[in-house]
C-alpha cells in the first residue's frame, strides 16, 4: 500500500521501492487522514501553506495559508466531518477551519495560555510548539494538544474552554493519542519516556521502559487493538543526535498492553538507528501493516505487526508519514 511522506524536500508517495514526488521544493511538516472519508487527506508546508487531496493522496490542491509563524507543526481532522480541521503552530497557536482548509480562524486562548504558562522551546524564545493535535474519534469535542514544552492541553467542549495539565510526565510532550475503544485512556510520548492517562488526560503517570533518556516523539496506535502502540525512543535528546559514532541510538518499541510494558523490536531493522525516527503509522484497514521512516529517509515496513521488518524505499529526509489504505 502507498505511504504518504512529508519530507524536507517535498511531499512524496512511496509504493514499494518507487518514490513519486507530489509537491516538490518545500519542507512539509504536517499530515492528516480523514476517518469519515478515507479519500481525504491534508498536508502542510512548514511555512503555513495547506494542501488538500480528495483522491487518496494522488493529487493535491493548495487551499488556505496561515502566515506569520515559524512553523505549521500539526494538523488534525474532525472524525465526523472532513471539512473541519485544526492546525497547530510554533510559536504556540491553534487555528480551525470549517471549509476544508480554505480559511482559518485562530483560537486566541492557546496563544494566551502559552504566555500565561510560560511555554518554551529549547531552540528559540518561542512560546512553545503545538506539536500534535488529537481528537477523540468517539467525541470530537474532546481535544488534546501535545505542547513542546508546556505539558498537555485538553478541552471537553470543542475548544470553548481549555485546561493545561502538568505533572506525572515531563512537560516536553511530543505526541498524544487517544485509545479509540477506551477513550478515557490516552498515551503520550515525551522527552523522558512514555506517559499514560486513564482519566481523559486529567492526570498522568510516567512509564520507564526505554534505554537511556527514553526520548520519544512518534506514536502509532493499532485502531482495531488500541492496546498495541508503537513508538521510537532515543537514548539521548536532540543535542546528541549528531554524535559521529552512534547518533541518536534510536530504538523501535511496541507495547501490547497500552504502554504498561514494551518490547524492543530488532528483526529486520537496526536495533539502534543512528538517525532519529520521527515518522510511523499503522495501516487503519490492515493494522498488521506498520511503517516507519528515519530522518535520513530510509523507509521500513512490517506486515506482521512489527515482528519482522523490511527496508522498502529511500526517500528524502522524512518528517511524518501516513499509510494510504487501498479502496
Amino acid at each position: 500500500m502507498p505511504l504518504l511522506l512529508a519530507t524536507r524536500q517535498g511531499l512524496c508517495l512511496a509504493e514499494g521501492d518507487h518514490v513519486t514526488p507530489l509537491q516538490e521544493n518545500a519542507d512539509f511538516m504536517a499530515l492528516a487522514r480523514s476517518l469519515s472519508n478515507p479519500t481525504v487527506y491534508y498536508a502542510a508546508e512548514r511555512g503555513g501553506q495547506v494542501y488538500r487531496s480528495t483522491d487518496s493522496a494522488r493529487t493535491w490542491e493548495a487551499v488556505g495559508r496561515i502566515e506569520g509563524y515559524t512553523e505549521l507543526s500539526s494538523l488534525a481532522i474532525d472524525p465526523h466531518d472532513p471539512a473541519q480541521l485544526w492546525a497547530g503552530m510554533e510559536p504556540s497557536a491553534l487555528f480551525k477551519s470549517e471549509d476544508g482548509g480554505e480559511t482559518w480562524t485562530e483560537d486566541p486562548a492557546i496563544r494566551q495560555m502559552a504566555e500565561d504558562e510560560e511555554w518554551s522551546v529549547p531552540w528559540s524564545d518561542a512560546k512553545g510548539h503545538v506539536r500534535v493535535i488529537a481528537l477523540d474519534p468517539n467525541d470530537p469535542r474532546r481535544i488534546y494538544l501535545a505542547i513542546e514544552v508546556g505539558g498537555v492541553v485538553r478541552s471537553e467542549d470543542g475548544g470553548e474552554t481549555w485546561e493545561n495539565v502538568h505533572g506525572g510526565i515531563h512537560d516536553d510532550v511530543h505526541a498524544v493519542a487517544v485509545n479509540p475503544k477506551e477513550p478515557n485512556v490516552l498515551y503520550a510520548a515525551t522527552r523522558h519516556r512514555f506517559g499514560r492517562s486513564e482519566d481523559y488526560g486529567r492526570t498522568w503517570r510516567q512509564i520507564d521502559a526505554f534505554e537511556g533518556q527514553g526520548y520519544s516523539r512518534p506514536l502509532a496506535v493499532n485502531p482495531e487493538n488500541p492496546l498495541q502502540v508503537f513508538t521510537a525512543a532515543a537514548t539521548t535528546g536532540p543535542g546528541g543526535f549528531s554524535r559521529p559514532d552512534v547518533g541518536a541510538e534510536c530504538g523501535i518499541y511496541r507495547s501490547n498492553d497500552g504502554g504498561l510494558s514494551w518490547t524492543h523490536l530488532t528483526n529486520g531493522i537496526p536495533a539502534r538507528f543512528k538517525p532519529y525516527v520521527d515518522a510511523m503509522d499503522v495501516n487503519p484497514s490492515k493494522p498488521e501493516h506498520v511503517a516507519l521512516a528515519d530522518s535520513d529517509g530510509a523507509v521500513y515496513e512490517s506486515r506482521d505487526g512489527g515482528e519482522s521488518w523490511s527496508r522498502t524505499a529511500q526517500a528524502p529526509p522524512v518528517r511524518r508519514m501516513l499509510v494510504v489504505p487501498e479502496g
